[in-house]
């Protein structure tokens, strides 16, 4: 299965549109709809991570092998991918009530980690 096929299925495993994925994660549902479809090939990791919040899955479990390769944000994404990955049950469960702006500061936090991990 390709990411978005992964994608679209847990959606639908959910009983959520793709307007309802959409509003979680700050995108219209056209868009959702164009990455699930692959009409959209490379996808930001940012966003890539929001979805995979939103869905209540790992990052991992939505990315096939063949994709990983189309979520952009260079070398940090495998590192902030495994950061998320790790998160403990109880953390990924209030990140479900985040707003977009939350998560984006929490992603902005987490690459500085990784930034001041590298000195």
């Amino acid at each position: 299965m390709t990411t978005g096929e992964k994608i679209k299925a847990r959606r639908l495993e959910l009983n959520m549109t793709a307007e309802d994925l959409g509003n979680k994660v700050g995108l219209t549902k056209s868009a959702i709809g164009r990455f699930e479809t692959g009409k959209i090939e490379k996808m930001d990791y940012r966003i890539f991570l929001k979805i995979a919040i939103a869905l209540d899955v790992k990052p991992s479990e939505l990315v096939s092998e063949e994709d990983i390769r189309l979520i952009t944000g260079g070398d940090e994404s495998d590192k902030i991918f495994e950061l998320f990955d790790s998160m403990d049950d109880v953390l990924r469960e209030r990140m479900k009530d985040a707003t977009p702006r939350q998560i984006e500061r929490i992603q902005a936090y987490a690459q500085g980690v990784l930034e001041s991990s590298k000195e």
